[in-house]
């Protein structure tokens, strides 16, 4: 959540356009810091002394599934998707990247992910616009806030809605704008 603030107030007052680039580049980097604190078990313990609430298992065992019975297109979205750890039944993969994996396979995740790719574009292409720089900030709530939970990208309306597919109907009604415009001013109209 944080960081999702952060994105938000940087495209709100950015003038630049060379920022939102180094605001990514610095997410990127920090990623990577804590990836490879956590490959270390002395800075995993430290970093988890809380309690993982089992989701490296979580994790592990939808990623064997995924490997066993569907990497190319899924298993499905109605294929059951409980895990058992430690004699406690967890009623979903807690990750919402590994959630589509084992819903639409490698194809499912590639598709999740360049509609991503794309929103983004076209949020940041329209970044002077004041909806793009709202759409951006839940965005960029929703992204890193998946890695951690999120077990459907189509349900019920909740907070995948809000967090993912508001700012995708921003993108795409910003794209259409822009389109439109330039319709208008080739017909002279």
């Amino acid at each position: 959540m944080p960081f999702g603030c952060l994105v938000f107030l940087i495209s709100r007052y950015a003038p630049e356009r060379g920022l939102p680039a180094a605001c990514g580049a610095a997410f990127a980097l920090v990623a990577a810091a804590v990836a490879l604190a956590l490959w270390f078990e002395p800075s995993r313990d430290a970093l988890l002394s809380r309690g993982d609430s089992y989701r490296p298992d979580i994790w592990a065992d939808i990623l064997r599934r995924v490997m066993d019975h569907g990497p190319w297109f899924g298993n499905g979205v109605l294929t059951d998707d409980n895990v058992t750890v430690a004699s406690l039944v967890l009623p979903h993969p807690h990750n919402m990247y590994l959630a589509v994996l084992f819903q639409g396979g490698v194809a499912g995740l590639a598709l999740f992910l360049l509609l991503v790719a794309l929103a983004l574009r076209t949020l940041l292409a329209h970044l002077a616009e004041p909806e793009a720089k709202l759409a951006l900030g839940i965005l960029a709530i929703g992204l890193p806030a998946w890695l951690l939970d999120g077990y459907e990208l189509v349900d019920k309306i909740g907070w995948t809605w809000m967090l993912f597919w508001f700012p995708v109907a921003v993108a795409v009604g910003l794209g259409s704008r822009r389109g439109l415009e330039d319709a208008r001013r080739f017909s002279g109209g």
